[in-house]
């Protein structure tokens, strides 16, 4: 979990996105086969802003809404773990007395073998992964990781939800 000043300038910096019109600009090199990204249209981005208040145009914030029923941090802790995979835990952590089933190859149930798992409230996977591709105001940027925080954008009629904050920095040519 972010600390509380980084969670207030990721807040101002939502506030100042608008309305990107992102675009996924293909696989990067290096992977050997990606789908295609889902829709970006919901995502939100802005040059990210230098401390003179100048904008940095070789980097950029991109803010995606997580769709998820976690509820808020009193409630909830997200984990991001794997490549694109954000578990939401319950907080304060619960330890399940039970064991938990999975299915495994051949549709075949089992038991993990002692009882003990984290409580979760969600387990989604986020649309951009770092090394992403995509299109912004006619430049290619790369994505690097993220993090995720609980905000409301202003005008916004959902309310406070969870968003994933990814920098991405302009490809080279």
């Amino acid at each position: 979990m972010t600390r509380y000043s980084e969670t207030r300038d990721l807040r101002r910096r939502l506030a100042m996105a608008g309305t990107a019109n992102l675009r996924d600009a293909g696989p990067p090199p290096q992977w050997l086969f990606r789908a295609p990204l889902a829709a970006l249209s919901d995502c939100l981005a802005a040059y990210r802003i230098k401390d003179d208040g100048s904008a940095a145009r070789h980097l950029i914030d991109i803010f995606e809404p997580l769709d998820t029923k976690a509820p808020s941090p009193a409630l909830a802790h997200p984990y991001c773990c794997y490549l694109r995979s954000i578990i939401f835990y319950h907080e304060p952590v619960i330890v399940s007395p039970w064991r938990k089933l999975w299915r495994g190859a051949g549709e075949r149930v089992h038991a993990n073998p002692t009882p003990g798992h984290f409580e979760e409230w969600d387990k989604i996977d986020a649309r951009l992964a770092p090394d992403d591709l995509v299109a912004f105001e006619g430049d290619i940027f790369e994505v690097s990781s993220g993090r995720v925080f609980w905000a409301a954008r202003p005008g916004d009629s959902l309310g406070r939800r969870w968003w994933m904050q990814h920098g991405a920095r302009r490809r080279s040519s």
